[in-house]
């Protein structure tokens, strides 16, 4: 399993960052640290970092991976 940190623009609230998180797992990863503006995700095999991102995005969020 990979873990990766995103950065999350759009968030302001703790309404948010569970909206955030149930997209996260809707892609099949785990989010181990969702806070507002960033997160921890843990991606397993045979996922991909970009359909996490892209599911977030989907909820309403640009996200892209922290540098």
């Amino acid at each position: 399993m990979a873990e990766i940190a995103l950065e999350i623009r759009g968030m302001t609230c703790s309404h948010c960052v569970s909206h955030v998180k149930k997209a996260i797992e809707k892609a099949g990863a785990t989010a181990s640290d969702v806070r507002v503006g960033s997160a921890r995700v843990e991606i397993p095999e045979g996922s991909s970092t970009g359909a996490v991102i892209a599911a977030i995005g989907d909820a309403g969020y640009p996200a892209f991976e922290a540098t």
